[in-house]
């Protein structure tokens, strides 16, 4: 398979992956009210926006030379990985906002839900996948935005698995740990 075409499969693939895992959360996030969920929604909101900035940017970076570039692209794709990266920082920071408001205001209850817990595990084993495809193509392919990519998806398998100790506590009767979950996504999400 050509680099162009396997980059652009791999970015659509990640794409389709977080648009998925935003309506999952997002859906749960409504149902529930957890900050720690609905951190995780923002989350793959963010990954869905960096996907379509990847997607494009493939797309950019693997088309032929031209009069104007006659050595192709390529050099494109680290304006890409930039652009990632502060769309990722200003997310995070917001979340971070949010969750410190809501550890100050004091514990907000939330709907205990076996889809809170459900949507986490899956978000987890969903990006363990991504991470693993990513790399492998990252490495085959020499991509650095699809290093970059799989290195985000292996720090979305984190911050899942905080938050759904956020989740789990709060069930269990600290309220509290729910917004200190959704800060640790915060602060998993700018790392």
């Amino acid at each position: 398979m050509a680099r162009s075409t396997a980059l652009r499969r791999v970015g659509l693939v990640v794409l389709g992956a977080n648009v998925l895992l935003a309506l999952a959360k997002g859906g749960v996030w409504y149902v529930t009210g957890s900050l720690a969920v609905g951190s995780e929604a923002v989350n793959s909101l963010a990954d869905t926006v960096y996907s379509v900035v990847i997607v494009a940017g493939l797309y950019l970076t693997t088309r032929p030379p031209d009069f104007e570039h006659p050595h192709g692209h390529e050099r494109i794709e680290p304006f890409v990985g930039l652009f990632v990266a502060l769309g990722i920082f200003a997310a995070g920071a917001a979340v971070i906002w949010q969750a410190l408001t809501a550890v100050l205001s004091g514990p907000t209850p939330t709907t205990s839900s076996p889809a809170a817990v459900a949507v986490l595990v899956v978000a987890a084993v969903a990006k363990f996948l991504l991470y693993r495809y990513c790399q492998a193509a990252g490495e085959n392919y020499r991509s650095p935005a699809l290093v970059a990519t799989a290195l985000d998806n292996r720090n979305d398998i984190l911050t899942a698995v905080a938050a759904l100790g956020g989740v789990v506590g709060a069930a269990l009767g600290f309220p509290l740990l729910d917004p200190v979950a959704a800060t640790l996504v915060g602060v998993g999400i700018l790392y």
